[in-house]
């Protein structure tokens, strides 16, 4: 199989395929070399966007046994036998001009979304906030079909609200928001996780339990991005193998907005003294990795539980931090 597409029409693909199409250019032409180590995070930042088309591209390449996955490092270029050149740079990554073309059609929501998210999220534990459109178009100096496209999908993920007068409105985080939240995850995630266990792979499970007891030994020698690494490997890997799309749908409804929370009690408390949920995760993860599903939902019910009483004591400890500025666009509800 050749590694590029000679007739591929730039016009009409999605942004993960553009992204993909230019970096299989970049291998085929050794402006990326074998050996050479591809991380989500770097990719993303390369091309200003968020991580999902990135992702997307990724997968569709290591299908094709172009790069090779290695967990918690990211994507190799060619074969396991090649990484001892992982150093070589690959920043210049060449551009084709249809290509950039491409990119800019289709990114707009993209270069702002990741911002605008962590705005809402920071503000959400502080009561809640109505959007005026014009300024957060003026604020990031797009156009007002982008900041509607964001708006949208900031909607669909539940970090926003539609106001009686269909005005954009944040939400605020209290305890009762919380406690709805994790009641629904609850209900979802212990039966998306016995429909997961029939297809995911154990061998990958197993490897997620071991970064978990190197974590654990560490801890609290650990980042905000392994912890969210973590978060991403149950969650979203794990739980997000279940073939239902429908309980998938209306579980990330009640997720999003509780992985936000944990940004924002990052972002004001920091890591926690004691082990957020390591321990719990892997006996979840160990449970399934053995081939007994019932038992890993009943100890995902259980961390879910045990969750909520973290967060509400958290969202309390936040009740008594002054309230920051917010961008001009997050206007306090009156």
């Amino acid at each position: 199989m050749s590694i590029v597409s000679e007739d591929f029409n730039y016009g009409d693909a999605r942004l993960n395929e553009v992204v993909e199409q230019i970096l299989r250019a970049a291998i085929a032409d050794h402006s990326i070399p074998q050996g050479a180590l591809l991380a989500e995070a770097r990719l993303a930042d390369f091309f200003d966007l968020s991580r999902a088309p990135v992702q997307q591209a990724l997968k569709r390449l290591e299908r094709d046994k172009i790069v090779e996955k290695v967990d918690g490092k990211g994507y190799f270029v060619g074969s396991a036998g090649d990484r001892a050149d992982s150093a070589k740079p690959w920043a210049d990554i060449p551009i084709p001009a249809e290509a950039r073309s491409a990119l800019l059609a289709r990114a707009g929501w993209e270069k702002i979304y990741p911002h605008v998210e962590r705005d809402i999220v920071g503000m959400m534990a502080f009561g809640r906030h109505n959007i005026n459109e014009l300024a957060l178009a003026e604020y990031y100096g797009v156009s007002r079909t982008v900041t509607r496209d964001v708006l949208s999908r900031l909607e669909t993920a539940g970090l926003l609200e539609k106001s009686q007068r269909s005005h954009w409105a944040v939400p605020r985080l209290d305890a009762r928001l919380m406690k709805d939240l994790y009641q629904m995850r609850r209900l979802l995630e212990p039966a998306a996780l016995l429909d997961a266990a029939e297809v995911v792979d154990r061998d990958s499970v197993a490897a997620m339990v071991d970064r978990l007891r190197d974590a654990e030994a560490r801890y609290p020698d650990v980042d905000l991005e392994e912890l969210a690494a973590f978060e991403d490997d149950l969650h979203v890997k794990v739980v997000g193998s279940c073939r239902n799309k429908r309980i998938l749908s209306a579980l990330q409804q009640s997720q999003v907005p509780l992985v936000a929370t944990a940004y924002l009690f990052q972002l004001y408390l920091g890591i926690p003294e004691d082990e957020p949920f390591l321990v719990e995760h892997r006996l979840v993860l160990e449970l399934l990795a053995q081939g007994t599903p019932q038992p890993a939902a009943a100890a995902l019910d259980a961390h879910l539980a045990s969750a909520l009483g973290k967060g509400l004591k958290r969202l309390e400890f936040l009740s008594h931090i002054k309230r920051p500025e917010a961008p001009p666009y997050l206007q306090p509800a009156v």
